[in-house]
Formats: structure tokens, C-alpha cells, sequence
């Protein structure tokens, strides 16, 4: 009973969109032990966000607070030193999927509404 108004919430919030995205490419990539996965997921939600928002800055904004916020937690939950080796790895390949999926989407856009 809660899921269908729990989803329309989601994605209408861009701050949400943006943390769900950068939280499920961290479970993919921890879950499957495969970063491309996750990258290739987060890809395609930034993609899909870009594509429907005219303002993508507020999903960024999300991401990259889920992205804080999971920093401070692994520095309480894992040890130091390896937080701090795995840490910046999640940070370039999560703002690189963002960044791709935004290109790609902006590029598709060019290409499809170009005649209209």
C-alpha cells in the first residue's frame, strides 16, 4: 500500500532521485563485488533524470550528499585506513556514471529533438 505513493515521491524529488541513485550503486556494487554493474545502474538513473529535468543540479546535490554521508559512515563502521583508500575510488566512479549518464542523455536529446 505504500510503494505506489512512495514512488511518485521519489521521482519527483530531484534530491531523492539523486540519493536513491548513488545508494543503489553502492549496494549493487558491494552486493555483486562488481563496480561496472553499479556504475552502469547509476548511469542509467542519472541518464533517465537528466532526460526529464530541466534542472539537474538538485539530483547532483542529492548524490553527492548521499555520497558525504556514506564517507562519514564508513569512517565510523570500516577501518580508517581503508575507508580512506575506498573512499575516493566510490567518489570517481559514482560522479563519473552521473556525468556520463547526463552527457548521454543531453546528447540523445540533441539528436532526437533537434528537428521538432
Amino acid at each position: 500500500m505504500m510503494m505506489p505513493r512512495l514512488m511518485p515521491l521519489i521521482f519527483s524529488n530531484a534530491y531523492l532521485h539523486g540519493a536513491l541513485t548513488f545508494a543503489l550503486f553502492l549496494v549493487v556494487s558491494i552486493l555483486t563485488a562488481d563496480m561496472p554493474i553499479g556504475f552502469f545502474l547509476a548511469l542509467i538513473l542519472s541518464g533517465i533524470s537528466s532526460w526529464f529535468r530541466p534542472c539537474y543540479s538538485q539530483f547532483v546535490f542529492g548524490a553527492m550528499l548521499a555520497l558525504t554521508l556514506f564517507g562519514l559512515l564508513s569512517l565510523l563502521v570500516i577501518e580508517g585506513s581503508a575507508a580512506i583508500v575506498m573512499f575516493p575510488l566510490v567518489a570517481i566512479v559514482s560522479a563519473t556514471a552521473l556525468l556520463s549518464g547526463w552527457l548521454i542523455a543531453r546528447v540523445l536529446q540533441w539528436i532526437f529533438l533537434r528537428g521538432q
